[in-house]
């Protein structure tokens, strides 16, 4: 009787040491399916993220567009794209002077600039004539939380193959930008981290090119 109660709490230890044994396998195969999953999902939603930004750009060129239609300017008072295409005066598509938003929706005082007395002079209205404005009660930020970018002399470059760029690498563009997940405007020729060819995450959309540049 001994020998067999013997044999048999043996292998009932033995059972449990498979089953231990099983049950830790199991957990190391949900954990590896796990990260490969979060890894997907990640990828995914990086792409969701860039095509959404993608399509805000291209639906602000319809805003752009009947803005200059009612003022004969484009943002921030620039010449429309027909009369000088590239000049350097960039602006945030939400501050006062870009035309888009009433005086008292701006959510951005602290780019405003005053005169000597004081008083603000980047109401739309001082800045274009014939605005019919707002129009848009309130202005989106992109996928990352960042305010879009007009950006009048942007440098398309074949090192940092910015997203919208194919086909304007080394030449000047008037542009709609997000800075994309990094939240920084790099499209310099060192890039954001000091490094030439460095790859850029900023996505553009481009309204028309100017002439070539020593970049390449």
């Amino acid at each position: 009787m001994k020998k067999q109660k013997n044999k048999n709490s043996i292998s009932k230890n033995k059972l449990n040491g498979v089953s231990l044994i099983e049950v830790l396998v199991v957990i190391a195969i949900i954990a590896i399916l796990s990260s490969v999953i979060l890894v997907s999902l990640k990828r995914s939603l990086t792409k969701a993220e860039y095509a959404e930004a993608q399509m805000q750009l291209k639906t602000l060129t319809n805003l752009i567009a009947e803005l200059e239609l009612d003022t004969g300017k484009s943002l921030g008072g620039h010449p429309l794209a027909e009369v000088d295409c590239t000049e350097n005066r960039e602006i945030y598509f939400n501050v006062c002077a870009a035309g888009f938003l009433d005086v008292d929706e701006c959510d951005d005082d602290e780019n405003r600039s005053k005169d000597a007395g004081g008083v603000y002079r980047d109401d739309p209205r001082d800045v274009f004539d014939n605005w019919a404005g707002p129009y848009l009660n309130s202005f989106p930020r992109d996928p990352w939380g960042t305010n879009y970018y007009f950006d009048p002399d942007y440098m398309c470059n074949s090192g940092l193959k910015q997203k919208g760029c194919e086909g304007y690498y080394g030449r000047q563009v008037r542009a709609i930008v997000s800075f994309g997940p990094n939240k920084v405007n790099n499209y310099n020729w060192m890039g954001n981290v000091g490094a030439p060819h460095a790859t850029s995450d900023d996505i553009v959309y481009v309204l028309c090119a100017g002439g070539s540049h020593s970049y390449p």
